[in-house]
């Protein structure tokens, strides 16, 4: 399955966050390629990204979308992926504050896994 692929390179790419807890990484595909990725961060507001962003930490979600011109995201696919600080799976759908955000963009589709690695679609 093509999005257990991406879901696996997010896993890959968790090594490269530093977050002391959970550390998500988003990835944005187009035509197959990656066009932007992105990490949680804590020493970032999400306000900067958008107002309705009321959440203290910058998401992976919010890093991954905002990296890009708006116009090169139309028509690719979000992928998220988080594990804990002892490496376990994390539930990595999008939070409301990012499902708000990613309702700004004209995406193809969100998947992310849950806490028992599943890859799920939000909806």
């Amino acid at each position: 399955m093509r999005h257990r692929r991406w879901i696996n390179l997010c896993l890959r790419l968790t090594s490269k966050n530093n977050m002391p807890e959970y550390r998500h990484v988003s990835l944005l595909i187009k035509n197959g390629r990656v066009i932007s990725y992105g990490f949680n961060n804590k020493y970032k507001a999400g306000r900067i990204a958008d107002p309705i962003y009321d959440c203290k930490g910058w998401h992976s979600e919010v890093d991954c979308l905002f990296s890009v011109h708006k116009r090169m995201v139309k028509g690719s696919i979000l992928y998220n992926a988080a594990v804990t600080k002892t490496g376990k799976y994390a539930n990595s759908k999008p939070c409301p504050y990012c499902q708000q955000f990613i309702s700004k963009y004209d995406l193809k589709g969100v998947y992310y896994h849950d806490e028992n690695g599943n890859v799920c679609k939000y909806a």
